[in-house]
């Protein structure tokens, strides 16, 4: 954005956006929706060619930090392996069971592929790449461990969650060692029967589960009753379950990573208010793309409309209705349709896979779509499309000015403009956040995203955000920012914020990359404090990942912005 084109941004909403509707050159930097946001860094090397700097969080033998960072007290310069060995695991620990940031995800699948990482890791890497909701990476990590390596139960899960039976079965696991369910399992799949009675009968005089021998007893050609309960329902039990053609108990995703929940929200059996649900919750944390998410909403039974739906009807029932609806609608129908589904999505949704499937079924951006524009142009900038964005942002401009500027940081980090020359745009966006003690709490956020990312924020505008009303004290005590209109997750341990500062330190992008991604867990970016989301942003910028960081503030900005008066 040029400074004379930032300085027309005061003379109305229309306006304000102006800046939002001409591309930067920075626009061509902007990760593509779905798929990792610097995709040629998530791209292998070519063989012989440099791997990059080697991870120096602490996990390996590694040169000292950068001469910036200060020397810690008593800290050896070197680690030893045995310490190398200790933080790399006691990290990779602390990895969540599912993140719904695809930036995030991206960035792990990288960086807990990462060749320099102390091969004792190994099956914990497969293990934590499985609970992200992905198997198919994780098997490819364990097939580079060679078939001799020892991964415990890793290899198994991630073959049986990413549907490759025949490889977790291979060799035939008979031996006495082996686990008899999988030996069931695999006997089954191998067509098997007489085998498979056998070590059903030895599970029956092991005392095996009972609702386990229910589900053997089915897949191997007994009684098909259903299972009422299968509470953390492992791999093995997900694919029997299949194999039986029986549904997956609702108390079976109870506490279940990514990996898991991506396995039953492949449940064809299961009612269809609850196959929508579980189709959602596994499309947020990557584990069902978008065209599987589609695929579920349109194989559910047609309903009623939206609103002639039963009061108890969840959300994502609604939205599979609305969805197959709006497919054959035109004109306000579409527009009504999908707005109001729209509206009813967390917005931590848009960034990922269920906002590419519901942005793939947006009209044109015509008046007679008027009552769209918002939640469209919101949908595309939390995605980063700003060529998509532009008409929906000049649609609103027209119809809706005061909810365009509400949209103006997220278009502005979206586009990655500089505050620079914006002044007259930022000032007109505080005068209508300040007027609240909610609004300024998440201007005062979106203001930190813009320093984390190396803008200067005039000292006005954070005078305007200052009075943060009562109840703030109560918010930072507890670790949350109480008054938000937003439930924050708690602040991290310090020792997570330190392993991340020292990663950033060193330059170690991958190592930078693992320890964002414990510290801010399974909370989405827009939903972990500012003080704790901004140092994430600066540290994955002096890491390297500056196009990375954008784009989690991008994912926050998108909370963040919100669409109510």
């Amino acid at each position: 954005m040029t400074g004379s084109r930032a300085r027309r941004l005061g003379t109305g909403a229309a306006a304000l956006l102006a800046a939002l509707l001409v591309a930067s050159a920075a626009r061509a930097q902007q990760p593509a929706a779905g798929s990792p946001p610097d995709a040629a860094a998530a791209e292998p090397p070519a063989p012989g060619a440099p791997q990059g700097p080697p991870l120096r969080l602490g996990l390996r033998a590694a040169p000292a930090l950068a001469p910036t960072a200060p020397a810690m007290p008593g800290a050896a310069a070197t680690p030893d392996a045995r310490a190398t060995q200790d933080v790399a695991g006691r990290l990779i620990a602390r990895l969540p069971g599912g993140t719904p940031s695809p930036t995030l995800r991206a960035l792990a699948a990288r960086a807990l592929a990462a060749a320099d990482l102390p091969a004792a890791t190994m099956p914990a890497r497969v293990r934590a790449l499985t609970a992200l909701g992905l198997p198919d990476e994780a098997l490819i990590l364990a097939r580079g461990a060679g078939p001799h390596a020892d991964l415990g139960a890793g290899r198994r899960d991630a073959a049986l969650l990413a549907g490759r039976i025949d490889e977790a079965c291979a060799p035939p696991p008979e031996a006495a060692s082996a686990v008899p369910e999988l030996v069931l399992l695999c006997q089954v799949q191998a067509g098997r029967p007489e085998a498979a009675e056998v070590t059903l009968a030895l599970l029956r005089e092991q005392g095996a589960d009972p609702a386990f021998l229910k589900l053997a007893e089915a897949a191997t050609g007994g009684p098909s009753d259903p299972v009422d309960s299968l509470p953390g329902a492992d791999p093995v039990r997900l694919v029997l379950l299949a194999a039986a053609k029986l549904p997956v108990p609702a108390d079976a995703e109870a506490g279940a990573d990514a990996g898991r929940l991506g396995a039953i929200a492949r449940d064809t059996a299961a009612p269809p208010a609850l196959r929508a649900a579980r189709a959602e919750r596994a499309a947020r944390l990557g584990a069902l793309h978008a065209e599987g998410l589609a695929r579920t909403y349109r194989s559910l039974p047609p309903g009623p409309p939206p609103d002639d739906l039963p009061a108890g009807a969840s959300d994502a029932a609604r939205r599979a209705v609305a969805f197959q609806a709006a497919t054959g609608a035109s004109g306000p129908e579409i527009a009504e349709l999908v707005a109001g589904a729209l509206d009813s999505l967390d917005p931590v949704d848009l960034p990922g896979a269920v906002g590419e499937a519901w942005a793939g079924i947006l009209p044109d951006p015509e008046p007679r779509h008027a009552p769209l524009a918002a939640a469209a142009a919101r949908l595309r900038l939390a995605r980063g499309e700003i060529d998509g964005a532009a008409p929906w942002l000049d649609l609103l401009g027209r119809h809706d000015p005061k909810a365009a500027a509400r949209l103006w940081p997220l278009g502005m980090i979206a586009e990655a403009t500089p505050l620079a020359g914006a002044e007259i745009g930022l000032s007109a966006w505080l005068d209508g956040a300040s007027g609240t003690a909610r609004g300024r709490r998440q201007a005062g956020a979106l203001l930190a995203l813009f320093e984390a990312l190396g803008e200067t924020v005039p000292e006005g505008a954070w005078a305007a955000v200052l009075d943060e009303g009562p109840g703030s004290a109560g918010g930072r005590e507890a670790g949350t920012e109480a008054g938000i209109g937003i439930e924050m997750a708690p602040v991290p341990p310090a020792g997570l914020l330190h392993r991340l500062r020292a990663a950033a330190l060193a330059g170690d992008r991958d190592g930078t990359a693992l320890a964002a991604l414990a510290v801010l867990g399974d909370a989405a970016p827009g939903r972990v404090p500012a003080a704790v989301l901004a140092p994430v942003i600066q540290a994955m910028r002096n890491a390297g990942a500056g196009t990375e960081a954008r784009a989690l503030a991008r994912e926050a900005a998108a909370v963040l912005v919100g669409m109510e008066d």
